[in-house]
């Protein structure tokens, strides 16, 4: 049995290393099967049954109680006489407790764990925010490197037909040693490249398959995204007012400043009387193993000694050595310190949109330009071959015009993904991930 779990559960993870992942595949999984996510979710399990406790405590507490003591020995008597006094004596009770007064402690505690658990809620949703952003960002590095695997492959078979050619033409003595060396340093350097890549590639993929929680494997293969840019319309500032409403670590630090304030009216009603009801029942048993004659019918016993109890438990609060005091303080600089702390979460969070309104913008302009930029360093570069072909240029020539290429190209990758990036980080603020 165990070795039949064993096998499937490396069959699973082999299965999903193979299959081909979207970028929303790749977050549904996270949001789904990630460890602290799930950990989290039992978190606010927890915290909503800390609400129930709490609010379970207007409740009377009921409790029974016995005791039964048995006594072996003697005594000694007021004439000096010792006597045995094995016996035994047995009390049975049944108590109950009901707040009737504590300046609503009961109220503010179970505000205060319905706080906790919205807290916990935000903080999971501010979890899922970054391991989303996570994912985009290495699928879309797998993406990249990829891009950048086939560009450095290209180059490098360009360099080897290079290469080639120089190598045959320096046999027939039109090209030199020195060309020869240029062609094969170039290539080497493209293989290089090349490798480089392929390296990259696979390292961008062990990061997503480990952001993902599944194991590495060469198989595995995520879906281009849409080359089709264009850009959009964004009304900054309503975008702005529409995250601050509902950015989850914005809500989070907002509650915080609520739970410091509940956290000083807790404290202060220490300061206040506090007021409990008593109920109880019990009676008595009383046998004694020497003088049986005195031994009585235990029910009737019992009965006899039934006793029923009520009281008023009144406690005032007269001095707490300036305790209080202290905490009261102590509990006003945390709640300065909340608000401090939502001041920054509010700011920081607007600071990283408008950086992602500016490098969507930067980033889309880039890549009109890089677009322009490939397309006339393309048709520079064809007529550079054309002329290393008809020898009226050089190998240091070609392999300049084939650089600017190159470097077209990577500028170009690098801004698509750079543009995707901050697109798919602004949907995840706005809550459409």
């Amino acid at each position: 049995m165990l070795r039949l779990l064993i096998c499937c559960y490396f069959l699973t993870c082999s299965f999903l290393s193979a299959q081909t992942w979207t970028l929303k595949d790749c977050v549904e999984y996270a949001l789904k099967s990630n460890i602290d996510v799930k950990k989290n979710n039992i978190e606010q399990h927890i915290k909503q049954k800390d609400v129930e406790i709490n609010k379970r405590e207007r409740l009377p507490n009921v409790a029974a109680s016995n005791t039964s003591t048995f006594s072996f020995g003697q005594q000694q008597d007021i004439f000096g006489t010792n006597r045995r006094n094995d016996n035994l004596n047995a009390s049975t009770s049944i108590s109950s407790e009901f707040i009737l007064y504590n300046h609503k402690l009961i109220d503010k505690n179970v505000k205060k764990s319905i706080y906790e658990t919205d807290v916990s809620f935000y903080k999971g949703e501010t979890f899922k925010q970054q391991l989303s952003i996570k994912i985009i960002e290495h699928y879309l590095s797998v993406l990249l490197n990829k891009e950048i695997e086939k560009v450095n492959y290209n180059n490098m078979l360009y360099a080897q037909d290079i290469f080639k050619k120089v190598e045959k033409s320096q046999k027939v003595g039109v090209s030199s040693k020195k060309d020869l060396k240029e062609a094969e340093a170039e290539f080497i350097k493209e293989n290089f490249n090349y490798t480089k890549a392929k390296l990259e590639k696979k390292k961008s993929i062990q990061a997503l398959t480990q952001t993902l929680q599944i194991d590495y494997s060469d198989n595995f293969e995520v879906v281009p995204i849409d080359d089709d840019i264009n850009i959009q319309l964004i009304d900054f500032e309503e975008i702005i007012r529409k995250v601050k409403e509902d950015n989850p670590s914005i809500n989070q630090s907002k509650l915080n400043i609520n739970i410091e304030v509940l956290n000083k009216e807790i404290i202060k009603t220490r300061q206040y009387p506090k007021l409990s009801f008593n109920a109880g029942v019990g009676s008595f048993y009383f046998n004694s193993f020497v003088n049986q004659s005195m031994n009585r019918n235990f029910l009737k016993q019992n009965l006899d000694n039934f006793t029923q109890q009520l009281a008023f438990n009144l406690t005032i609060p007269i001095y707490s050595k300036g305790i209080i005091k202290n905490q009261i303080e102590q509990a006003d600089m945390n709640r300065l310190y909340a608000q401090e702390s939502y001041k920054l979460q509010t700011l920081t969070i607007e600071q990283e949109l408008r950086n992602i309104f500016l490098n969507i913008e930067l980033f889309y302009e880039t890549y009109l330009a890089s677009k322009k930029l490939v397309e006339t360093s393309q048709v520079t570069h064809d007529y550079g071959v054309i002329s290393f072909d008809a020898g009226v240029s050089t190998i240091y020539d070609l392999n300049i015009l084939r650089n600017n290429l190159k470097q077209a190209e990577a500028e170009l990758i690098k801004a698509k993904y750079s543009y995707s990036f901050n697109l798919e980080l602004l949907n995840i603020y706005l809550g459409k991930q």
